[in-house]
């Protein structure tokens, strides 16, 4: 049995709650989640890190050294708050064991950067996504980025915890030549006109009230392909995530990370100066 150590910065959240089931589940129990480190206690009232350990059938580590030591795998958490994924990654990234960064990545570009950097300069296997981006509907539009005029992107919830959700699609989609983009939407619905290499386009909005992902394309062979949903993502997604395990093959390229994160950066920074193009570097 293979261990997984989670690193988290407060246990008790959505993703570390429902992740020990699904190794297990998409391993065929060739995987478990033994090892877990909290930095701090639950500041939502939550189960304190000792009650969730006892709750999972989990291990609880003082340091993260002692997760790092022990797993065969590691996982670092904090989906909400990514702020702190460059401190928790310190001793992660240099072990030489394949680590996964949950989403989001990193809370600007500069810090995704240094973080790639930490893991390839030590020669650690590693990678972050967005789960969206494996759903079935996204596969099937990624084959010919080149050949995607305009695309109409939809997204849903807060623009800091789910942004990302959309961004990495788009940059699934469309590739990472990314120009320049302008904030187009209001406070309430945020939106975002951005534009790649060859003068193909995104419209892109979040929708508080929304509760899907949507995706319409128009190609230059004129074919008009429409996502009302995403479907299978979790599902896709961890089968991705254990065969990363197995194999150490990162499933996203490391400039795509970056790209979305500098990507999902320069959409929150334009949100402060509505109707001005921001240029990027992807």
């Amino acid at each position: 049995m293979k261990k997984v150590g989670f690193i988290d910065y407060y246990l008790d959240e959505w993703h570390a709650n429902n992740y020990p089931a699904w190794f297990k589940q998409y391993s065929d129990g060739e995987m478990e989640v033994a090892y877990a480190y909290g930095k701090i206690e639950s500041p939502k009232g939550g189960l304190t890190t000792d009650a969730w350990c006892e709750k999972f059938g989990v291990q609880r580590c003082d340091t993260i050294e002692e997760v790092v030591e022990k797993s065969d795998y590691l996982v670092v958490l904090s989906p909400d708050d990514p702020q702190m994924h460059e401190e928790l990654c310190q001793v992660p990234l240099r072990s030489g064991k394949p680590v996964y960064v949950d989403k989001t990545f990193a809370p600007d570009a500069a810090t995704a950067r240094r973080i790639v950097k930490l893991a390839e300069d030590s020669g650690t296997p590693m990678f972050s996504t967005s789960s969206i981006r494996f759903s079935d509907e996204v596969q099937a539009l990624t084959e010919a980025p080149e050949n995607i005029d305009f695309l109409n992107a939809v997204g849903c919830c807060d623009v800091d915890v789910h942004l990302i959700h959309l961004v990495e699609p788009v940059v699934n989609i469309m590739g990472t030549g990314a120009q320049r983009l302008m904030s187009v939407g209001t406070e309430k619905t945020p939106a975002w006109m951005i534009e790649f290499t060859g003068g193909r386009k995104v419209f892109a909005t979040m929708y508080e009230s929304h509760e899907s992902w949507a995706f319409k394309a128009n190609t230059k062979d004129n074919r008009v392909l429409v996502i009302n949903d995403c479907h299978n993502f979790w599902e896709t997604f961890m089968v991705k995530l254990v065969d990363f395990f197995r194999t150490g093959e990162a499933k996203v390229p490391h400039e795509q990370t970056v790209a979305g994160i500098e990507l999902r950066d320069k959409m929150i920074m334009a949100m402060e100066k509505p109707y001005t193009w921001l240029d990027l570097d992807l």
